[in-house]
Formats: C-alpha cells, structure tokens, sequence
C-alpha cells in the first residue's frame, strides 16, 4: 500500500475482500499455534479441494446461482465475475 501509494499516487486497490475470525469448537480463534483446527486433509475428503466450506450458524450454507440470476444482478462483484466468465468463453471460442 505505502509503494504503490508512493509511487503511483494511488491505492494499490479499489476493492478489498477480508475474512473475519474463524472460531474452534472451543470458542477460540482458529490457529495452528492452538492446534485447534480440523485436519486439512479431513476437510478435502469431505467438502472437496476447490473450497474449505464452514456452515456458520444463523447463516445459510453457500449455494451457487444459475447463470440467468447472476446475468440479472446488480451487485458489482457478480457482474464483474460474469463478465470474465464471457470474456474467457469469447477467448476459447476464437482460438477454435
């Protein structure tokens, strides 16, 4: 942030996504130096590699959107998401 604010006079981003907390069953932050975490491979057997999936109580579990509802949306992630979806269908499509 302080080079590219510097050098650039900008911030090196427009958008910052971050993860809050995850807590153990024990209440306690989530750390390897607590060891208080599921085993990495225990978590891929079951919810597979490409996502680590927690379900958080009081919230729904994630759920992908179809196609039509994403083209629809008005938030700026998932248009921005559909939008390099069609950008890297046109470059496999030309390169046929």
């Amino acid at each position: 942030m302080v080079l590219s604010t510097a050098l650039f006079g900008k911030p090196a981003f427009r958008n910052l996504i971050c993860n809050g907390l995850v807590l153990a069953e024990d209440e306690r932050k989530m750390s390897k130096s607590l060891k208080n975490y599921p085993s990495p491979m225990e978590v891929i057997d079951d919810y597979g590699v490409d996502a680590k999936r927690l379900e958080v109580e009081g919230f729904a579990p994630f759920a992908t959107i179809d196609l039509a509802t994403l083209q629809k949306s008005s938030n700026v992630l998932d248009q921005w998401i559909n939008s390099a979806i069609h950008r890297v269908l046109f470059t496999l499509s030309a390169k046929r």
